[in-house]
């Protein structure tokens, strides 16, 4: 019995230590955006993605990836500190995409926050003025 309690015990700390380790933690306000109906030859769209570092040491932005070359994506390249907000931004051009209709694309964000990664979305509708 003495040596369950005590593994229970080494169990309990264990996690609270892990717990209180300090590390970064990124949080956005919004992770989906909603560009509505966009005419196929119509101008590059543009979205902030604003995010936060929630934990207690620098956040680095490590790479983005789009699912789509339609998209672009800027990210900061400076640490965030605890605290702080910044922003990835997103540019949708409409010219190329392949053809009309509903489109959903995703951003895949990484950075030292121990999730690894964040998952971003656009979607809309290309229509033709034709």
């Amino acid at each position: 019995m003495r040596s369950l309690i005590l593994t229970a015990l080494a169990v309990l700390l264990a996690g609270v230590a892990a717990a209180a380790t300090p590390q970064p933690a990124i949080r956005f306000d919004d992770p989906a955006h909603d560009f509505g109906r966009i005419p196929a030859r119509g101008e590059v769209r543009k979205h902030s993605f604003i995010f936060r570092n929630e934990g207690t040491t620098p956040l680095i932005i490590l790479k983005c990836y789009t699912s789509c070359t339609c998209a672009t994506i800027t990210f900061p390249k400076q640490p965030v500190m605890p605290g702080n907000s910044a922003a990835i931004r997103v540019s949708y051009d409409p010219e190329k995409q392949q053809g009309t209709g509903a489109f959903f694309k995703t951003i895949q964000v990484y950075s030292n926050d121990p999730e690894k990664r964040s998952i971003l979305t656009i979607k809309g509708e290309i229509f033709s003025e034709e």
